[in-house]
């Protein structure tokens, strides 16, 4: 229990770091991949988080963003999103 309590502040803080306006383009590239594809967007975050001498699993950060609420999950959605989440296809 003690470690998931450990994994679970590490990653309150590299959400945190994710959310520093200066990594503003990469939380909506995350984002957007997230929503394409749930393991390949925490991948992504894994990588951050790597970057940063922190080392969590694909499982435990995916664990963490099923278990925010909706005013933790703060992302600007772009048009692309927003047709992603109402299902719709956006033609590149």
């Amino acid at each position: 229990m003690a470690s998931a309590l450990m994994a679970s502040a590490e990653l309150k803080a590299i959400n945190d770091q994710l959310h520093e306006d200066e990594h503003a383009a990469l939380r909506s590239e995350i984002f957007q991949l997230y929503l394409k594809d749930a393991t390949a967007g925490a991948g992504m975050i894994v990588e951050f988080a790597k970057q940063r001498g922190v080392t969590v699993g694909v499982d435990a950060v995916m664990d963490y963003i099923e278990a925010m609420d909706d005013d933790e999950m703060d992302v600007e959605l772009t048009t692309e999103n927003l047709a992603i989440v109402a299902g719709g296809e956006t033609k590149t």
